[in-house]
């Protein structure tokens, strides 16, 4: 829902079905047969001369190996104390789970 301006009002989205999934057949091949050699790929490119393309490359790895590393905010001050007080509260709903 839109206001007089054309604007989104608060609470309303212009998408609500949300992205477009991948259709499971596509999901399945791409799994089946594009994870490994994807994964060949990444273990090629950590030896790259290239220093950044090695790089990403380990990133990428350690991404899917480990998880990606959680990241630090800084929230001080007035209307940011309950910003952070949401945000952790999320973070601890979202382990929860």
């Amino acid at each position: 829902m839109r206001d007089d301006r054309g604007r989104l009002l608060p609470g309303h989205t212009a998408n609500p079905g949300g992205r477009n999934g991948i259709p499971p057949e596509i999901r399945a091949l791409l799994n089946e047969r594009g994870g490994p050699k994807a994964i060949a790929k990444l273990i090629e490119l950590i030896d790259h001369e290239d220093p950044r393309v090695a790089t990403i490359a380990a990133r990428d790895i350690a991404d899917r190996t480990y998880g990606k590393a959680a990241e630090a905010i800084e929230v001080t001050g007035g209307a940011h104390e309950a910003l952070a007080s949401w945000l952790l509260g999320k973070r601890d709903r979202d382990e929860d789970k």
